[in-house]
């Protein structure tokens, strides 16, 4: 104790009132622990705090102890220990000097929702001191407020199962089953001929994701000591980082001064945001790509795309709502340009990942002058053979009405060698979509007969995507 003592002699008042307000958070904590509820424990929660507000009061000064002694301090407090959810409180808009025990409890109550809400205990009681006047005026006035009551709610939010806690660790299962799906996708990938570059780069993007998590892991502890860096490090590299984060955040864990630059709030947020530029939007888009291309359809794969979907929608949505509801509020226009800012980065880097997987004689339409009806008709006037030609079929055919006599009198030509050669392209699909007029009169009234009278049509979805569909 007299270790502790000159150290706090040296303290300005503002510090030396922040550092009891801890204590007695401390002491208003402890009256839980040692007490359980049962009948009555409303009635003697409030005789507990109004004892233990006696016992500390005089360590304060004489204008902080007023209001630990006001009518409304011990009903405010005991309600806020009781941690029982109000989904829509009371608003009190009296000041401080006019507040009644009444007001006290319902200013307690409100506590509650804000833990539901926030990320981690004290954001949730900044958005408390801020939901109306009187409690604005408390934090302002009174040092030892908010340490009071941050005490007070990391000791709750560790204590409950609802709100942000859950939000906090759906966000983290969603983050490693992610990871754990595009993991299973590469090995896929890696099965499957022909789909060797889909594994490849999706193996790059994971690599990328945690390379970021590792350079973010530097950066935050590097100042710290050594031993603790590497075991961030090696939880990033483990895949778990998303839900020891969450985990820290919801238990309300607090690192030792000087271990980490900055708080576990902004840790876990950048690790979301690298998980989603880098792996979850360019993965989902990657492995789109890779079902369309594949001319099948596989559960594992749509399966991987959902979760991925959810983990991108779901951070996002979090990231945007802990931002809007920090505890520096930014305003309208910087928020909106905070967005637009992250929005077009995110873009960047999904579109230059886009850029370097696909096909090299595909880069230049993003340059070319080339129309989409252009680029049509060139597929069936520049085409070497008739399967080259044939693609054609695949596009509107609004888009090449200009060369239709031209693509009438090819199908006029061919269609009885076609019929005899039967090329794999001239498949029921094709012969779907040619019109009526394009086939000789022999080979169409023989379709018609086959068909019980009318003449078979390939599917909408067929038309449009150019696709059979089979599941495997």
């Amino acid at each position: 104790m007299s270790s502790v003592l000159p150290t706090r002699s040296l303290l300005s008042p503002i510090e030396l009132s922040r550092l009891r307000g801890t204590d007695l958070g401390v002491a208003l904590r402890d009256i839980l622990t040692t007490h359980t509820p049962r009948l009555g424990f409303e009635d003697m929660l409030i005789q507990e705090v109004m004892r233990v507000l006696s016992n500390h009061a005089e360590n304060f000064d004489a204008d902080s102890a007023s209001v630990i002694q006001a009518p409304f301090f011990a009903p405010m407090v005991a309600k806020a220990l009781q941690n029982q959810l109000v989904l829509v409180p009371e608003k009190v808009q009296s000041a401080v000097a006019d507040l009644t025990s009444d007001d006290g409890l319902l200013l307690g109550s409100c506590l509650s929702r804000c833990l539901t809400a926030k990320a981690g205990p004290t954001a949730a009681v900044s958005k408390w001191c801020k939901s109306c006047p009187a409690l604005t005026e408390l934090d302002k006035n009174c040092p030892f407020f908010r340490p009071t009551f941050n005490v007070i709610a990391k000791h709750l939010i560790k204590q409950s199962s609802w709100g942000s806690k859950r939000r906090l660790y759906v966000n983290a299962l969603l983050s490693i089953f992610d990871m754990i799906t595009d993991l299973s996708m590469i090995a896929k990938y890696t099965r499957t001929p022909g789909q060797n570059e889909y594994a490849n780069s999706l193996s790059i993007m994971v690599a990328l994701t945690l390379t970021l998590q590792l350079i973010g892991c530097w950066i935050n502890m590097h100042k710290g000591p050594k031993r603790e860096c590497a075991k961030e490090m090696i939880i990033a590299l483990s895949c778990l980082k998303p839900g020891v984060d969450a985990y820290r955040v919801a238990s309300g864990t607090e690192r030792p001064a000087g271990h980490a630059l900055f708080s576990l709030e902004i840790e876990l947020t950048c690790t979301k945001i690298f998980e989603m530029v880098c792996e979850s939007i360019p993965g989902s888009v990657l492995q789109v790509s890779a079902l369309l291309s594949s001319g099948g359809y596989s559960k594992q794969a749509i399966f991987s795309i959902i979760v991925s979907a959810l983990t991108t929608g779901y951070s996002a949505a979090t990231i945007s709502y802990d931002f809007d509801t920090g505890e520096q509020r930014p305003s309208e226009k910087e928020t909106l340009w905070r967005v637009v800012t992250f929005l077009s980065c995110s873009w960047l880097a999904v579109f230059f990942s886009f850029l370097c997987f696909i096909k090299g004689e595909y880069r230049k339409t993003f340059w070319s002058t080339q129309t989409t009806r252009g680029w049509v008709i060139s597929l069936f006037t520049a085409g070497e053979t008739d399967s080259a030609k044939s693609v054609v079929f695949i596009a509107k055919k609004s888009l090449w009405v200009e060369i239709r006599d031209d693509v009438k009198r090819w199908c006029l030509e061919n269609w009885e060698r076609w019929e005899e050669e039967k090329p794999e392209w001239f498949n029921e699909y094709f012969n779907g979509v040619v019109d009526d007029d394009m086939i000789p009169n022999a080979s169409l009234l023989q379709m018609k007969v086959k068909a019980g009278g009318e003449r078979r049509r390939s599917s909408i979805f067929k038309t449009i995507g150019g696709i059979e569909m089979k599941e495997k």
